[in-house]
């Protein structure tokens, strides 16, 4: 009797079941994209953070200043580790959403090239850019990928040019089919070879066996072809050769506004820009305000009270809820800040005990929540469990000034 094909599909599986399949897999490449931007669009700002940090490091300083560095130094160290590890995420598929709004094409470059001129202070490598006169300042695309790419490729020709020059330049190179302007960006370096790769084929096979798994390498490569699936996404197209040099060239099609729309767009996008920024704490705003500070990360203590002092305020830290309800117990305090998640006791645990404790008394003090991530429903649960506010972290200054005008009065 010849046995059944297993590999055939079941003639009894629904199309729900197929739906339910292909709804799964669709979230899958969804959180795949998701992580793949947001480990592009937070390893730049860290690479500035610390390049900043190793000047600092430089300067005169006194010895506790020199441990605060250090302390800085080696947390966003361990960041763009993980952060490595994030865009390193295989997509999967071309399914990647994109953006059509207005950018300062120059500026966005000139940003890349900052942020990575701080990762080369002790290397022998000048970074340069240039562009040609009729380069438009204002475009219309994706900013954010657009400078993801070339960070990409850029970074992984620093990686190997151990001295001379990397440079990126641009211009208008014509039109597509559909009048978009078509842009070039070279980006060459001064270095022979690239890992002997001699296409870009050789450079995005990050299944290749000639990457070591304990190296970088086969994670750039990976990145180089999430690279090549977002310019194809944006309709251009990446080419590399190494002959005489290592030498990418990148083309992207933007649609060019006018310069009456241009201003207008750039205006609005300012604007809007405003509107979400506020202007720094003067230091010692809130003096004599009473707050109690729950968290129990180390760094993040340290961090609160500096900015919590700043402003004037005497700061009490609890490293978990049970702690912060023996400090609630014992003062009267102006403003809570609560961490969700803490060992022992959690904030939300931490924050109902607080509120049924004030039903006998009288009291409401304000709580302000705060979350690691700012994940879809985290804010309902903080407001059911009592929390006036709920902010994610990092708490900046900015966030600071807007939860001490809304809570505490001057």
């Amino acid at each position: 009797m010849n046995k059944k094909n297993t590999t055939e599909p079941s003639q009894g599986i629904s199309r729900e079941v197929i739906q339910l399949t292909l709804d799964s897999e669709i979230g899958n490449i969804a959180k795949g994209a998701f992580l793949v931007d947001i480990g592009h669009r937070l390893r730049e700002p860290m690479n500035s953070v610390l390049g900043m940090l190793r000047m600092l490091d430089n300067s005169l300083l006194d010895d506790h200043q020199k441990q605060y560095v250090s302390t800085a130094f080696e947390a966003g160290e361990t960041l763009i580790k993980i952060l490595d590890d994030i865009s390193a995420f295989p997509l999967g598929a071309n399914d990647i959403p994109t953006k059509h709004a207005p950018f300062n094409l120059l500026k966005a470059c000139k940003d890349v090239v900052r942020a990575l001129e701080t990762t080369i202070i002790d290397q022998e490598v000048s970074l340069s850019l240039s562009h040609s006169p009729d380069t438009p300042e204002i475009v219309m695309g994706d900013e954010l990928k657009t400078q993801q790419v070339l960070a990409k490729i850029l970074e992984r020709l620093l990686e190997h040019t151990n001295h001379g020059k990397v440079s990126l330049d641009f211009q208008v190179s014509g039109n597509d089919s559909t009048g978009r302007t078509i842009l070039a960006f070279e980006i060459t370096s001064s270095a022979t070879g690239l890992l002997g790769a001699q296409s870009l084929e050789d450079l995005v096979n990050f299944h290749s066996s000639k990457w070591d798994e304990a190296s970088n390498n086969r994670r750039a490569s990976l990145e180089l072809a999430i690279c090549e699936i977002i310019v194809g996404k944006l309709g251009g197209d990446i080419r590399f050769s190494s002959n005489p040099n290592p030498n990418f060239l990148l083309t992207l099609p933007f649609d060019i506004p006018s310069e009456k729309e241009a201003k207008a767009l750039m205006e609005n996008a300012n604007t809007e820009k405003d509107r979400a920024s506020w202007s720094p704490v003067a230091p010692g705003r809130y003096n004599g305000t009473k707050i109690l500070l729950a968290e129990d990360d180390p760094i993040n203590q340290g961090l609160g009270v500096a900015f919590l002092t700043n402003l004037g305020a005497s700061v009490d830290v609890a490293n978990n809820g049970k702690e912060a309800l023996a400090n609630f117990d014992a003062e009267e305090y102006d403003l809570i800040f609560m961490d969700c998640d803490m060992p022992v006791m959690d904030g939300f645990d931490a924050t109902r005990i607080i509120r049924d404790k004030e039903k006998e008394s009288g009291r409401h003090t304000p709580i302000v929540a705060t979350t690691a991530y700012a994940r879809q429903g985290d804010k309902e649960n903080c407001i059911a469990a009592g929390m006036d506010a709920h902010v994610p972290k990092p708490i900046t200054v900015d966030i600071l000034k807007e939860i001490a005008d809304q809570f505490l009065s001057v």
